[in-house]
């Protein structure tokens, strides 16, 4: 149920295309409609509370996230005196494929003050990383790369790297005798296998994440700031907005 909405109706008032809603609980919506439901792109804003903020960016089909999209959790920030604008200081950040409301596939970045932390592969149903060929970057100096069950690292390789991506030190961890899966981890022992993972994580530019999740957040704030004054937002295009989403 909706407490305010703005935006396009259809001839039996049912929201469609594209609009702006408060739930009764203070959740917010901003994005597309198909008779009545949350289906395309858009935005949805969890109520606050005073510990922690979550907010989904991405794509919906019958009311539910499925498709490509982005859910950040954020446990701490802070406002700056000078601009006012909000740093994220510590949270979670889940991209990659969403199902029926489900996380199932991507990467998930976790920030706790200066400690960063990468997991780029599948997430199981019980929403823990399980992948046979998964990937961690943390702090910008180690990597690992290989076999995950339900969080726990089983097999692979662990590598140690320089500000600049290169190679300090490498070794092979395993925590069984008895490896069964697709990836050829007798190969993956070989220290030949250290520079393709590197170059991938590099060419992924993880040092980059942080500051691009803050833009996003930014511009989520600002998006969701304007329909807050409805004075304003009797101006707002939303024909326009709908075409272009």
């Amino acid at each position: 149920k909706n407490f305010e909405y703005m935006g396009i109706l259809t001839n039996e008032l049912k929201r469609e295309k594209y609009g702006y809603s408060v739930m009764e609980n203070k959740d917010e919506y901003l994005g597309e409609y198909k008779n009545e439901i949350r289906d395309g792109f858009g935005i949805y804003k969890f109520n606050p509370n005073e510990d922690e903020e979550e907010i989904y960016i991405g794509d919906y089909k019958d009311n539910k996230k499925t498709g490509q999209g982005l859910y950040l959790k954020i446990f701490k920030s802070v406002k700056e005196s000078s601009s006012g604008e909000i740093i994220l200081l510590d949270f979670d950040c889940g991209m990659g494929d969403f199902k029926d409301d489900t996380f199932n596939n991507g990467k998930i970045f976790t920030v706790r003050g200066d400690n960063e932390t990468l997991y780029q592969g599948k997430i199981n149903d019980i929403g823990l990383p399980s992948d046979e060929e998964a990937l961690i970057v943390e702090g910008g100096d180690k990597l690992f790369y290989g076999k995950i069950i339900n969080g726990e690292l089983i097999d692979g390789r662990n590598i140690f790297v320089d500000e600049n991506w290169n190679k300090k030190n490498s070794y092979y961890f395993t925590k069984t005798d008895n490896v069964e899966n697709p990836f050829d981890f007798d190969a993956n022992k070989k220290e030949d296998k250290d520079e393709e993972i590197i170059k991938m994580v590099k060419e992924s530019n993880v040092k980059a994440y942080k500051s691009q999740i803050q833009n996003i957040f930014k511009d989520v704030c600002d998006s969701f700031n304007k329909f807050k004054n409805f004075d304003s937002a009797k101006d707002v295009d939303f024909e326009n907005n709908a075409k272009n989403k």
